[in-house]
């Protein structure tokens, strides 16, 4: 036990200087590339950047060491350099709130956090970072898995002090509910009640619908970025008299980003083209491009390295290990459409009734209740009498509601992608979550049009309940940690200990 306690009392510590060092580097990017692109406010895009920076830095360096906690150490100390650097630039009094928030919040979070199923899996990925340069990497179907998420937590974790390996997680998810607190109360004030929709069910889909904090996957870093750039693209649509052109490029730059940390994000590029046609090409300074271009093709390079294909498992992009990818990629499609022993033929229609079998239970779990808050003001809406003066519902204009339709027939087309493809609960939780969202933007539009101090007010209870909630299902975890595992975090000489 005191080994806990221990490293619960340094983890506060150290999540503030990672966090520190992380923003220098974002700061001093988004200074040098993106200074006039951006008029949002999210603090997750400093951090974005600077993720991306040192993950690029440090590929490069992985072609020759391994990232060894000397070179984590160095990495982390510029970072606070570059930080102090900017310190001049910065308010003092809303940083300190910002840090003092996302430390404390973060801190509990992954304190309390379980250990989920792909722990192990992912562990190994990291250690090969930390323990050999990339040409010493040894394919093998887990390790050819290759995500930007694992790399860059090699980056930040320290061997010395195994509780830095839940950092990256915790920041990502806490920054996030952080940036989508205050753009809730600030889209609502300035009655953008799309954006104030959008990210109040945000809000309940981190809290409520994935309030069991898994620190080590990669599939929820992906959706959040994703709902980044989906609150982008909105905002450019419906609130601005006329769409950004200088923003495609940093949208390219997180689409970027969100591919490499995992492949079956790469929809996303649905929702990117839809904003490139909306502005004038020819016009746009490219001069930036490179940044995500550069990301795209050292990661393509780190898969070449160690498996021989620039994306794993797809065959078609294989030079070599060419007999591997075709039956991996079956044995995954057929996993994901419901066959747990990954043997099911999936050439025909007969799959759906094995995957509805499969995942039909998790998917109501997951998204019943979420289902059910959507579509709460339909009910509401029947009952409640005008009281206060109407505000103009933005979806009555022609061309915005042809927007909202143009988001809504790319949400399904994922939908229908990802279904037919790959249809795994946790591949499709931004797609999935989205759909349900966009489906009920009109019955909460109509009740903030009826009676905006009373949508308000249930706004605020509903995630008052969703919070106390999360603390609750957080808590209770603690008797249910150390049943499995007798030391936090469960790890021993670079290994996931046995459960008890």
């Amino acid at each position: 036990m005191s080994i806990v306690i221990i490293n619960a009392f340094i983890y506060p510590i150290a999540t503030t200087v990672i966090l520190l060092s992380i923003l220098g580097y974002g700061r001093i990017i988004n200074n040098f590339f993106y200074k006039d692109l951006l008029n949002y406010q999210f603090r997750n895009f400093i951090l974005f950047q600077g993720l991306i920076f040192t993950g690029l830095f440090s590929i490069l360096v992985n072609i020759f060491i391994p990232l060894k906690d000397y070179f984590s150490i160095c990495i982390i100390i510029i970072g606070c350099f570059f930080y102090l650097i900017n310190f001049s630039k910065i308010n003092l009094k809303d940083e300190i709130n910002f840090i003092s928030i996302v430390v404390i919040f973060s801190s509990f979070l992954a304190i309390l956090a379980g250990v989920n199923d792909d722990f192990d899996y992912h562990l190994k990925t990291i250690n090969n970072y930390k323990n050999h340069n990339l040409f010493e990497i040894i394919h093998g179907r887990q390790v050819s898995y290759n995500s930007f998420w694992l790399f860059l937590h090699s980056v930040f974790s320290i061997d010395k002090y195994v509780a830095s390996l839940f950092i990256l997680g915790s920041l990502i998810f806490t920054i996030t509910i952080y940036d989508l607190f205050f753009l809730l109360k600030k889209s609502f004030k300035e009655n953008n009640f799309i954006l104030s929709t959008i990210s109040f069910f945000f809000l309940i889909f981190l809290l409520g619908m994935q309030n069991k904090f898994k620190d080590f996957g990669t599939d929820l870093p992906g959706a959040i970025i994703s709902f980044y750039i989906l609150l982008i693209i909105v905002n450019e649509f419906f609130y601005k008299k006329e769409i950004s052109k200088n923003i495609l490029v940093f949208l390219i730059l997180l689409s970027s980003f969100v591919f490499v940390i995992k492949l079956t994000n790469i929809l996303i590029l649905f929702f990117l083209i839809i904003y490139i046609f909306k502005v004038n090409l020819l016009s746009i300074n490219f001069k930036n491009i490179y940044l995500p271009i550069v990301l795209i093709l050292l990661w393509f390079f780190q898969n070449l390295v160690i498996s021989g294909c620039l994306i794993w498992p797809i065959e078609a992009t294989c030079f070599y290990n060419v007999e591997d990818p075709a039956s991996e990629f079956a044995i995954i499609e057929s996993f994901a459409k419901g066959d747990m022993i990954a043997t099911m033929k999936t050439d025909n229609l007969d799959w759906i009734i094995i995957w509805f079998s499969a995942h039909s239970k998790k998917l109501f779990e997951t998204y019943a209740l979420f289902f059910l808050i959507s579509i709460s003001p339909i009910i509401i809406n029947f009952y409640l009498k005008n009281k206060y003066v109407k505000i103009n519902n933005i979806l009555e204009i022609s061309l915005y509601k042809f927007r909202y339709y143009q988001l809504l027939i790319i949400i399904i087309i994922s939908n229908l992608v990802w279904f037919i493809n790959a249809p795994a609960y946790r591949f499709g939780l931004f797609y999935n979550s989205i759909l349900i969202i966009f489906g009920s933007i009109p019955f909460w539009l109509k009740l903030f049009s009826k009676n905006k101090e009373f949508a308000y007010k249930y706004l605020k209870f509903l995630i008052i309940l969703i919070f106390v909630y999360f603390t609750y299902e957080n808590l209770i975890k603690v008797e249910w940690y150390f049943e499995r595992y007798e030391i936090w975090p469960p790890i021993v000489n670079g290994e996931l200990i046995d459960r008890i």
